[in-house]
């Protein structure tokens, strides 16, 4: 488990045992406000320059816990169904092979 400046200072979790096993505890919490700790990690990652993950620029419901993060997702699940993402597959192809060309 690391931080990653990539990631926009995010914690990153790289293997499939370990990212099960945080998301099937329920003493994690995608919101790191809420982990005993948070107030270190942020000063820590405001010295090297790190972005606030929580800022309105980065904010996501990928870092809420329920009941917020269920509320959101029920939201835009409709926008995510089958059909609405077998419509965006050319668009996103497009968008991708024009991110990865500028790389």
């Amino acid at each position: 488990m690391h931080r990653s400046r990539l990631a926009g200072g995010g914690w990153v979790l790289s293997r499939y045992e370990d990212v099960l096993g945080v998301l099937r505890d329920p003493t994690w919490s995608s919101d790191e406000r809420n982990w005993t700790r948070h107030p270190v990690y942020r000063a820590r990652g405001e010295r090297t320059g790190l972005p606030d993950p929580y800022s309105e620029h980065f904010s996501s419901m990928l870092r809420l816990d329920p009941p917020d993060h269920t509320r959101l997702r029920s939201l835009v699940n409709k926008a995510f169904t089958p059909r609405a993402v077998e419509a965006m597959r050319a668009r996103i192809a497009l968008l991708a092979d024009v991110l990865l060309s500028t790389v």
